[in-house]
């Protein structure tokens, strides 16, 4: 038992130390998240269109002018796999799966339902 009580004292200096270290570093990473927080300001989104920040905005300012995006609705441009039966809208990161040369380009998503295909359920923007 007294072989347990000495081996704790000798290494309570180490672990406290340890311990020290640790929770300084824990509370450096939770300081620096708080800063990189208030760097950012909120962000809204618009179905359908896309924030443009504009030029020479002094900070605090949050002023945006908007935009339609560029395919974004029925009239929009989508793609489809030759080989499955799911479109999805360019941006979507579910399309970096589908080959290029397996991929089929449809002008609108109607005449992508038109011929069979639905819409991918994880694309978001996909009806």
């Amino acid at each position: 038992m007294d072989s347990i009580k000495d081996f704790a004292l000798k290494i309570k200096p180490f672990f406290t130390i340890l311990l020290w270290v640790l929770s300084s570093l824990l509370f450096f990473g939770l300081g620096r998240l708080s800063a990189l927080e208030k760097q950012y300001s909120p962000v809204s989104i618009v179905r359908g269109q896309v924030a443009t920040p504009l030029a020479n905005i002094s900070e605090g300012e949050k002023a945006i002018t908007t935009s339609p995006t560029p395919g974004v609705g029925e009239s929009s441009e989508v793609i489809g796999s030759k080989n499955g039966t799911k479109y999805y809208l360019p941006w979507c990161g579910a399309l970096s799966r589908v080959k290029p040369e397996n991929r089929v380009v449809f002008a609108s998503a109607a005449l992508a339902r038109a011929k069979g295909y639905t819409p991918a359920a994880n694309c978001k923007g996909t009806k």
